[in-house]
């Protein structure tokens, strides 16, 4: 065998090795990713089930349900706690708004998220912190609320 043929089988090899290496770190990096969109999809949904948590404690149950009647029968302390409340509740859906922006949520969460959302934003008492709060969220999510077709909140049975 002559130098030019082995150099030239050896620098075919090094090619191959280069393209066998680079596929397996493009198999990394997309197993990496979605790891991490799992990871933080898992982190999400907790704070989404916190706020819920939060909202469904009885003091909470007792404002919302006396400020989807009539807001201004509220205390001011009352006021309060369902502004910080709803505004807890308000961050989650602006998170998971982001998310699936940048293609981080997938539509089979986020489009049942939209829905129960919507009926959320019927609710006079979450209108009520929406309308004077909201200048506080960003310009994106601020339009997407304010154009949405807000549903019905009721307890009756679709």
């Amino acid at each position: 065998m002559n130098w030019e043929a082995i150099s030239t089988i050896s620098e075919v090899i090094g090619a191959l090795a280069i393209v066998i290496s680079l596929i397996y770190l493009a198999i990394q990096v997309k197993s990496q990713s979605a790891e991490t969109q799992s990871a933080a999809m898992h982190v999400f949904l907790a704070g989404f089930r916190e706020a819920i948590t939060t909202c469904s404690t009885h003091e909470f149950s007792v404002i919302f349900t006396k400020g989807n009647h009539d807001v201004d029968s509220l205390t001011e302390a009352e006021k309060f706690q369902l502004s910080t409340t709803v505004q807890q509740f308000n961050r989650v859906y602006e998170e998971a708004f982001n998310m699936h922006k940048h293609g981080r949520l997938d539509d089979d969460v986020w489009i049942p998220m939209v829905r129960q959302y919507a009926s959320f934003m019927a609710a006079p008492a979450f209108r009520f912190v929406w309308d004077i709060r909201k200048q506080y969220y960003n310009d994106h999510f601020r339009a997407f609320v304010d154009n949405m077709d807000i549903t019905d909140y009721s307890f009756e049975k679709k």
